[in-house]
């Protein structure tokens, strides 16, 4: 979905009309816009005023703060332009259906190669994948889709209407004649076999009802999960280096260490369940086993400490005494150990998926609670990021910590497919290059 309005940052801090929307961003966009229209910030396909400020909101949140309206309005157009191009074409052909992990239509090989025959311009959209069309499916549709068309949010994800089987534009059934012999009359036609994710894989082992397993199906399976990162804590001991101390006084060495394999799709699973109590607790199910996380397993779990300031990502609480202007004008020349804090902060404390080298309102702040060595709440903390990502369409951090979670309550980890750490997941020698350091 890189293909239309572009936008990128120029030294000033502003955006080019002519520049890229990268996939990434199309993304933010996209979930910004489908969180306004669930708030019925949207009427008759036209954006409300209000529904435009919270979406800029959104931007400005990771970062994306100089783009325009323009530059919403050209990049909405672009996404709706594709999307109807690929609706149009397999919105109302039986056989095909949505898979959302190779994000591509896919049928059987007689069914494509007849619609290859009939438009061979499709071919393309047998191998190219379509990022984000269910999120383009969940925001467009229903603009234009009238009577027995409407569609509801995600039902992209069901299977198709197999009743009328029809190789021509989704705008107008047309039924095609046929030459030789009709099936026998009565000669039942066994249509393709169902795609829910209950009849393809076996998730019921970590599931006790089918309604947590849909869940799972339309809002988990298939979502990225945030490349988690170990530090190489040895590296670090020479000279220099000061940033170690900083990060020993929050007691973060054990967190920041833990070098475990991960396993992505209990990562998954692990988000589909995940809830916080009343008293700030993680509760969780999974394979019919509870979790249940109290202060002291913190210690447990990772060594860290439940106490002193509980933060929420994105907030800055008055009893801290937070000078921001101060603090921007020491971040417009960050020295190199706080460069190595803000790398551990992105990819290991407060994990997201893109715009690393943005230091945001609130990046500056935890900096400035780690040198001023505020105590913070790190388990607290944590429960908030999961939520925030879990309930926001966004990528899905701690992989390596919830690993350990996994051990210390006993599950079973053998049978299940794990990602080994490699070199990519290591804060060491080769981050420091990629930051030009080294």
């Amino acid at each position: 979905m890189d293909r239309g309005k572009n936008v990128a940052s120029n030294s000033s801090g502003s955006y080019r009309e002519f520049t890229k929307w990268t996939t990434e961003m199309n993304l933010i966009l996209l979930n910004a816009m489908i969180d306004e229209v669930r708030k019925r910030c949207r009427i008759d396909g036209s954006w409300t005023t209000q529904g435009y400020i919270n979406i800029f909101m959104a931007l400005n949140e990771v970062g994306l703060s100089g783009i325009k309206k323009n530059n919403v309005k050209n990049c909405q157009k672009s996404l709706k332009d594709r999307w109807r191009e690929v609706h149009d074409m397999f919105g109302g052909l039986s056989g095909f259906a949505w898979n959302q992990t190779t994000k591509r239509f896919e049928a059987e090989d007689e069914v494509w190669s007849e619609l290859i025959k009939a438009k061979p311009s499709t071919t393309k959209w047998r191998v190219n994948p379509i990022p984000h069309y269910d999120l383009m499916e969940e925001l467009l549709s229903n603009d234009r889709a009238t009577g027995s068309r409407v569609r509801t949010t995600r039902d992209i994800n069901s299977p198709p209407d197999m009743s009328n089987f029809s190789m021509t534009s989704s705008s107008q059934k047309r039924h095609k004649t046929r030459k030789g012999k009709e099936p026998a009359e009565g000669h039942a036609v066994n249509p393709p076999p169902a795609t829910g994710i209950e009849e393809v894989l076996d998730y019921s082992r970590y599931f006790t009802s089918k309604r947590k397993m849909m869940v799972f199906e339309k809002m988990f399976h298939g979502r990225p999960i945030i490349t988690p990162k170990a530090m190489h804590s040895p590296f670090f001991v020479a000279p220099g280096f000061e940033f170690q101390k900083l990060l020993n006084f929050q007691y973060l060495q054990p967190f920041l260490g833990m070098k475990l394999p991960y396993y992505e799709e209990l990562v998954r699973v692990f988000y589909t369940n995940l809830k916080i109590t009343p008293l700030c607790e993680l509760a969780i199910e999974i394979c019919g086993k509870r979790i249940h996380t109290n202060e002291m397993d913190w210690m447990n779990i990772a060594d860290l400490r439940y106490g002193d300031v509980k933060l929420t990502p994105g907030t800055i609480p008055e009893e801290c005494n937070f000078d921001r202007a101060l603090a921007l004008s020491n971040a417009s020349s960050l020295t190199m150990n706080d460069r190595l804090l803000h790398y551990i902060w992105v990819h290991m404390l407060c994990p997201r998926g893109s715009n690393f080298a943005q230091v945001l309102n609130e990046d500056i702040f935890m900096l400035w609670c780690k040198k001023n060595n505020i105590m913070i709440n790190w388990p607290h903390y944590i429960m908030q990021h999961m939520m925030k990502c879990r309930d926001n369409n966004m990528s899905l951090p701690y992989a390596i910590l919830i690993t350990r979670i996994l051990q210390v309550y006993g599950f079973d980890l053998e049978n299940e497919q794990a990602v080994m750490l490699g070199w990519n997941h290591y804060f060491a020698k080769k981050s420091m290059t990629k930051l030009n350091i080294f």
